[in-house]
C-alpha cells in the first residue's frame, strides 16, 4: 500500500495525468510542415511527383461539396465543410457533430447540440470551379439532424429537395497495410483567403466566407491506430489515420478515394503524440463503414456496436504502430497536443506552452504530506512503545 501511494504522489508530483487522460483537444494539421491545401481554381501540383487528380473528379466530387453555416446562441458563427450523400432515403449531408455544438472541437464526450443547429444553418453548394463562388443556398430540413459523438458524425437532409448528385461510400475499410491515394473537396478557414458573398443573392448571408479548396498532394491513407492508443480519445478505434493538409474549417470535409472517388470516411480533426517538430501526427477521419453503420443503424444499437467494437476491435482493421509521418509547427497547425501528460495550449498562432495541472499537483502533495505525517506517527509510536 505505501509503495502505491508513493508511485502515485511521485507521478502526481511529475504534473501528469498517467493512463486518466480519456480526451486531448485534437485540431487539423498540416503533415510534414509544407502546406499542401489548393485553392480550387489553382491546382496545379508544386511537386512533379505527385498525380493530380482529373479534372472530371474534381468536378464531381466539388458538386457535392457544401459550405454549412450555422449560427449559434453563444453568438459565435461556425463554418465547416460537409459533402452530400446517396442514402435509402434519399440525398444526406454528412458533416461533424461539432459543426453544430458550442464546444469548437471534436469531443467524443459531448452530447446534444446547439438549440440553433439545423434551425439556422445554412448551406452554400454548387460551388463554380473558376471563381469558388457558390450557385444556390438552402437550408437544414426542419428535424432531419441526428448525431452521434463518439464518430463525431451529424446527418441532415435539405430543405430544398431533390439532387441528382451524391458521394457513395467505399463498400470495405482499407487493409491496415493499405496506403491509398486520397484527396478533400473543403473549406478550409484561411480570413485572408475569404471569398465575398454577393448578399443581393443570398441575403442573410456573412459577408465573407471561406472559399472551396483541395487537398490532394502528399495525401494517403495511413492504417489505424493501435489498441494501446485508444484511451488517448475514444474516437480512436472507428477512426482511419491520414495525411492530407487540413486546417479549421476543413471539419467535416469527405476523405476521398481518389481512383474511384468513393468516400473513405468524414474527417474530424487530427492528433499529434508529443510537441517536437518530428513528433507523430495524423489528420483522422471516421471511417466509411462506421458512416454506413451510423446512417442504417438506430442509435441505441449503434451505441452498443460502437462499445462492442472497441472492447474488441477487428482484427482487420487495427493499426501496427507504423509511423506514416511527421508534423511541423505552421501557422496552419494549431492546439497541439502531447499525449499521456502535459497538454500543449496556445494564446497565439507561433506562441506554445505546455500547461500543467494544477489540481493534480496539488493532490500530489497532499498525498506526500499524508504519507509523511503516517510515518512520522508510526516512528513516533514505536519510539514510546521502546521507552514504555
Amino acid at each position: 500500500m505505501k509503495k502505491f501511494s508513493l508511485l502515485m504522489a511521485t507521478m502526481c508530483l511529475a504534473g501528469c495525468k498517467p493512463s486518466l487522460i480519456s480526451h486531448l483537444r485534437t485540431t487539423a494539421y498540416i503533415i510534414g510542415g509544407k502546406d499542401n491545401i489548393r485553392r480550387i481554381e489553382d491546382r496545379t501540383p508544386v511537386d512533379p511527383a505527385a498525380v493530380a487528380p482529373t479534372e472530371d473528379l474534381i468536378k464531381r466530387i466539388a458538386e457535392t461539396a457544401v459550405l454549412i453555416v450555422t449560427p449559434l446562441t453563444t453568438g459565435e458563427t461556425r463554418f465547416c465543410s460537409g459533402n452530400i450523400y446517396k442514402s435509402a432515403n434519399g440525398p444526406v449531408v454528412l458533416t461533424n457533430r461539432h459543426c453544430f455544438s458550442p464546444d469548437k472541437e471534436h469531443s467524443a464526450s459531448a452530447v446534444g447540440f446547439d438549440p440553433w443547429a439545423c434551425e439556422k444553418t445554412q448551406i452554400y453548394r454548387g460551388f463554380d470551379l473558376a471563381t469558388a463562388q457558390p450557385s444556390i443556398k438552402t437550408t437544414c430540413e426542419k428535424g432531419s439532424l441526428r448525431v452521434n459523438p463518439k464518430l463525431d458524425l451529424a446527418v441532415f437532409k435539405l430543405a430544398d429537395g431533390a439532387i441528382e448528385n451524391g458521394l457513395e461510400l467505399r463498400a470495405t475499410d482499407p487493409a491496415p497495410a493499405e496506403r491509398l491515394r486520397a484527396l478533400i473537396v473543403h473549406f478550409p478557414d484561411v480570413e485572408s483567403q475569404r471569398i465575398r458573398m454577393d448578399i443581393t443573392k443570398f441575403p442573410g448571408a456573412p459577408a465573407t466566407a471561406p472559399r472551396m479548396a483541395v487537398t490532394f498532394e502528399d495525401c494517403n491513407t495511413a492504417g489505424y491506430f493501435k489498441p494501446d492508443a485508444y484511451s488517448v480519445d475514444p474516437s480512436l478505434p472507428y477512426a482511419i489515420r491520414h495525411t492530407c493538409d487540413m486546417i479549421k474549417g476543413s471539419s467535416g470535409s469527405t476523405l476521398v478515394d481518389a481512383s474511384t472517388g468513393e468516400s473513405l470516411g468524414v474527417n474530424w480533426g487530427g492528433i499529434k503524440f508529443g510537441d517536437t517538430p518530428t513528433s507523430e501526427a495524423y489528420n483522422i477521419a471516421t471511417r466509411a463503414g462506421l458512416v454506413a453503420s451510423f446512417l442504417a443503424m438506430p442509435e441505441s444499437d449503434l451505441d452498443k456496436f460502437l462499445l462492442a467494437l472497441a472492447e474488441k476491435p477487428p482484427e482487420g482493421l487495427v493499426g501496427n504502430g507504423e509511423a506514416d509521418a511527421t508534423t511541423e509547427r505552421s501557422s496552419k497547425s494549431r492546439h497541439l497536443s502531447a499525449a499521456g501528460c502535459a497538454r500543449i495550449s496556445t494564446h497565439d498562432e507561433n506562441n506554445y506552452k505546455i500547461t500543467m495541472d494544477a489540481g493534480w499537483l496539488l493532490l500530489g502533495a497532499s498525498l506526500v504530506l499524508c504519507i509523511s505525517r503516517r510515518r512520522e506517527s508510526c516512528l513516533a509510536k514505536k519510539r514510546q512503545q521502546a521507552h514504555d
